[in-house]
């Protein structure tokens, strides 16, 4: 008998639908594995997270030790440091205080002084002004309002840097504030670089250009010129008036006539060593007439009568005016006083709250001193003080603390600006003292009519 064996084998068919199931199954691990929410950025993830947590809690532990090192029950920065030395990357200790921290993985957290410990979220882009941010001379601006973060929460740990050497404009590396001194160039450019206050590779430029201030800043309580003002002298001189106020000082003029002086006779012995230490306050008084004429307060006018403009600008010789006997002392922070007001002061009184451009005085050094002020006799602002006094039917010229191109000191008179004579006899002209007061040191209510 016969037997018929049959071959077993597999069917194209069942071929075919085996691959098929095998490579979706293959698909599903695939996507398991390069997906967004893949087995290995879960583990990834998970193990950051550890870590972080790991050193958020080293970080912890070592704030408290700081503060149980300190009894005073605040981080104090001695102790932080040292408990933190060699288990971080990175401490920056902030304006406010407090401490941002760069942990090994590169994580950042903030500690405050009462010791709470957060973490910071790393800047991912920093948006600076793309146009050039114009800052005036002597004047300061804080960066950091102009800066935008994302996050937007981490604008405070942010890092700035002056690029280049030019030391005439500052910047406070975690504050962002940025200084221009009163003697920057006009026109000068500095670039500033934010990035990261601690490692990081994002970063932006902004570009900061100087540009020329006010002679003597924007003008406050205009309204009050030639008021009396309540205010007494060490020397016992009580009879003084608003002249000028902006948003640092006040100036004072005295309403009595001091003096008739025919300036030879007092600098004749003026010397070099007095006319370094004083031009310093005549350039603070000139600043338009020393970015014009930087030569008039130079040594090589002493033959001229620029030697009269510094000795009138020795607040040493004049303290007498100020409350206290204080000198001028560079930085803004004391009182001083000058025989009579500058050009340029005198100018920024007058122009006060005018719309008139022909009472516009320009500063420019020339002969022609009738360009300052063709005229002032509409001069209302100061007619108070003009009719009390500054000028009297004897003595209708003062002179000023300021020089000219030719050499010679001017002076102001009822109706412009002269260059007096002053080798004739007859030039003996009156001063009227100016004292400055640092805003910080003077009351407004002692204005007449103040409230």
């Amino acid at each position: 008998m016969n037997v018929v064996k049959k071959n077993k084998g597999i069917t194209l068919i069942s071929l075919i639908v085996t691959i098929i199931v095998l490579l979706i199954l293959a698909g599903v691990t695939i996507s398991q594995i390069t997906g967004s929410e893949n087995a290995m950025e879960k583990a990834t993830q998970a193990r950051e997270e550890n870590k972080l947590a790991e050193e958020l809690e080293q970080i912890k532990l070592c704030v408290l030790n700081s503060i149980s090192k300190g009894l005073t029950g605040l981080v104090t920065d001695n102790y932080l440091r040292e408990e933190l030395n060699g288990k971080v990357k990175n401490i920056v200790t902030n304006a406010d205080s407090s401490w941002t921290i760069e942990a090994n993985s590169g994580a950042q957290f903030k500690i405050t002084s009462g010791g709470i410990v957060t973490e910071v979220l790393k800047v991912t882009d920093i948006q600076a002004p793309s146009e050039v941010i114009e800052v005036e001379q002597g004047s300061s601006i804080d960066l950091s309002t102009k800066i935008t973060t994302i996050p937007s929460s981490n604008i405070e740990n942010l890092k700035y840097t002056r690029i280049g050497n030019n030391e005439k404009v500052t910047v406070i590396e975690n504050t962002g504030i940025v200084s221009v001194s009163s003697d920057a160039t006009v026109g000068d450019e500095v670039s500033i670089e934010i990035s990261g206050s601690l490692s990081t590779n994002v970063t932006a430029t902004c570009k900061i250009k100087v540009i020329q201030a006010p002679p003597f800043g924007t003008p406050q309580n205009t309204q009050f010129y030639g008021n009396d003002v309540s205010y007494s002298s060490a020397n016992g001189t009580t009879a003084w008036k608003l002249f000028y106020q902006n948003e640092h000082y006040t100036y004072l003029i005295s309403t009595e006539l001091k003096g008739s002086y025919k300036l030879p006779d007092y600098y004749s012995t003026y010397t070099n060593e007095s006319f370094e230490q004083t031009t310093n306050v005549a350039k603070k008084l000139n600043p338009l007439l020393l970015a014009e004429q930087p030569n008039l307060f130079t040594n090589e006018k002493l033959a001229g009568n620029m030697k009269a403009m510094a000795w009138m600008c020795d607040t040493n010789y004049w303290k007498g005016y100020t409350s206290d006997n204080s000198v001028a002392s560079y930085d803004g922070s004391t009182s001083y006083a000058v025989m009579s007001p500058s050009i340029e002061l005198f100018i920024a009184s007058y122009n006060s709250d005018k719309t008139d451009e022909n009472y516009t005085a320009l500063v420019t050094p020339s002969t022609g001193i009738n360009g300052y002020i063709n005229s002032w006799s509409t001069y209302n602002i100061l007619s108070s003080v003009y009719n009390n006094g500054i000028y009297t039917t004897g003595e209708n010229r003062c002179w000023l603390v300021s020089g000219s191109d030719s050499g010679n000191v001017l002076a102001v008179s009822q109706y412009s600006i002269q260059i007096p004579d002053i080798s004739s006899s007859f030039s003996r002209l009156s001063a009227r003292p100016i004292v400055c007061i640092p805003n910080s040191n003077f009351d407004n209510t002692k204005i007449s009519g103040y409230n």
